[in-house]
């Protein structure tokens, strides 16, 4: 006869402990190890189910706890490696209901003594799809050696953040203040367009303009489109082409920027003496507003000649509003990496010198 195991002092008794494995066309053969604990001396249950790739790295894991009507689990997933970049995914939920979710991107550097920088986003959802957010940046070694910056703030339902508090250990922190992306550093790529947008209205003068957006499968080789009806803009932006943060400034300010060419020329070519007071005191902005009009009525698809294309007036200004947008995202990002010497570029590793150039060149087209 199997002997039964008997509960630890704390209650706890291994029930089983499994293990298969199946193919993936993403990570390949994965394994996965189901283990089953009662707690409680029997009137609980934990399921943990690891999901290993083929090198033994751990790639996803569910804990499931159920006690009584309650279940409670905590899902972790991973991704890449800490030598360059590793970013984990926590989330945990009662009931079916999220209660947290962590998201994590890290650094290991290994100098003399090895340095772990990351970013940290614990978000607490609230009532009516407000939620409270707390971001930890740090730098971590031995001997106790930490660097850190903290931020807390609400969000609203819309994306605004309010309520906002910054401390930290570094002498920065006056700068890091007037910094716009700092809150958002560690967001998915829509919550982060979700909650730049308010902020991109007003770099690009159209904050008071009627704007929507949707995200959808463009055309080929176009990422963003800018078009208006009843004097509501309409954007759509194709996520499938674009990866990163920097991805998403340049290609929501350059169809902000057409918005905004579209609401100048409608204010200059106001009739009345009104438009005629507006063209004499503002000429430098009246001839803009004529290169624009230009630049709408003889605009030439990409696809037809994309030379042409990039060579009209409006996609060239569009170009330099993007390329603005960019570099102020490039300035702050570059100053973490300052702050954090020991990230390996972890806050700007998608701003560097050279994509920034491929931007205004050679980059993904928007319309």
């Amino acid at each position: 006869m199997k002997a039964i195991k008997i509960f630890t002092s704390n209650g706890n008794r291994l029930i089983s402990k499994k293990s298969c494995i199946q193919n993936n066309k993403r990570n390949g053969k994965t394994t996965i190890v189901t283990t089953k604990v009662e707690t409680n001396f029997g009137k609980g249950l934990t399921t943990i189910i690891s999901y290993l790739d083929e090198n033994k790295r751990l790639l996803k894991k569910i804990i499931r706890k159920k006690s009584g009507k309650n279940i409670e689990e905590t899902l972790f997933s991973y991704t890449g490696s800490l030598n360059t970049k590793r970013s984990s995914l926590i989330k945990k939920l009662v009931n079916g209901h999220i209660k947290q979710t962590i998201i994590t991107s890290e650094v290991l550097n290994k100098k003399e003594k090895p340095f772990l920088t990351r970013i940290r986003l614990i978000i607490t959802p609230g009532k009516n799809g407000a939620r409270q957010e707390t971001q930890i940046i740090e730098e971590l070694s031995t001997n106790k050696h930490r660097r850190y910056i903290k931020t807390t703030a609400q969000r609203d339902k819309s994306g605004i953040l309010y309520n906002k508090t910054l401390e930290g250990n570094i002498n920065q922190l006056r700068n890091l203040r007037k910094f716009k992306y700092l809150y958002f550093l560690n967001y998915s790529i829509r919550k982060f367009f979700k909650s730049i947008f308010p902020y991109a209205k007003e770099l690009q003068q159209v904050k008071n303009k009627k704007i929507i957006y949707k995200f959808t499968e463009l055309d080929k080789n176009v990422a963003g489109s800018s078009t208006s009806l009843d004097k509501t803009g309409i954007l759509k932006f194709d996520l499938n082409k674009i990866y990163t943060k920097l991805d998403i400034i340049t290609h929501l300010n350059h169809e902000l920027r057409h918005q905004y060419q579209e609401s100048i020329i409608e204010k200059f070519e106001q009739k009345g003496i009104k438009g005629f007071l507006i063209r004499f005191f503002h000429p430098f902005k009246h001839s803009y507003a004529k290169k624009c009009k230009k630049g709408f009525e003889n605009y030439i698809q990409p696809s037809v000649d994309m030379e042409k294309y990039r060579n009209n007036y409006i996609e060239f200004d569009a170009r330099m509003a993007s390329y603005n947008a960019n570099y102020e995202y490039h300035t702050e990002t570059s100053m973490l990496n300052d702050l954090f010497p020991n990230s390996k570029n972890l806050f700007s590793r998608d701003t560097d010198s050279w994509k920034l150039l491929s931007y205004i060149l050679n980059k993904k087209s928007s319309t």
